[in-house]
């Protein structure tokens, strides 16, 4: 549903549905808007990104449901970059992220592992959800499985990654989402 920003209702579109449709959702987790206004939804049941325009016309579809390189399982989270040129995908239980411009996969990085270390074995997730990306370009991913969160340039080498098990200041259990 869309809304203005005082809160009055604009629009909606969608039906829960499996048919390929552009109004078809299982289970939408996650939206971003680009630049020019285009809205991207994570369809999570339906195993693609659905793409629309300012006025909520379908687009196009991202991906559609597989494990291997340009499918997706389960995307959860997505984030355009700051060019509004490029869409991160959190690919859930692919345990990776996959960078897709201009519509088309460009880069998937990740794979699964859990590391004993959360700082150690960046790179590996377990269930990426969320993506949030900061004006400078790092990409923010929630590895809600190893309870932390990593952080990569645009190209998907890692930075660093903080976190970990526990209930003290700075760590984590099954982080979902996150915003800068």
């Amino acid at each position: 549903q869309k809304f203005d920003a005082d809160g009055r209702f604009i629009r909606m579109w969608g039906k829960f549905a499996q048919d390929g449709a552009f109004d078809s959702f299982y289970g939408p987790r996650a939206i971003a808007v680009d630049s020019l206004g285009r809205l991207y939804v994570a369809d999570t049941g339906n195993d693609r990104v659905v793409v629309f325009d300012a006025e909520g016309n379908g687009l196009s579809t991202i991906g559609s449901s597989g494990f291997e390189a340009g499918f997706l399982d389960e995307p959860v989270g997505v984030a355009v970059s700051p060019d509004g040129l490029q869409l991160y995908v959190a690919d859930t239980w692919n345990h990776r992220v996959v960078k897709y411009v201009d519509g088309r996969q460009a880069l998937a990085f990740g794979t699964y592992g859990t590391p004993a270390d959360p700082t150690q074995d960046l790179g590996q997730f377990w269930g990426p959800r969320d993506i949030a990306i900061d004006d400078r370009g790092q990409v923010y991913v929630t590895d809600t499985g190893n309870k932390r969160v990593q952080v990569f340039d645009m190209q998907g080498t890692p930075i660093r990654a903080f976190g970990g098990t526990g209930l003290a200041p700075g760590q984590f259990n099954a982080p979902t989402s996150i915003s800068i």
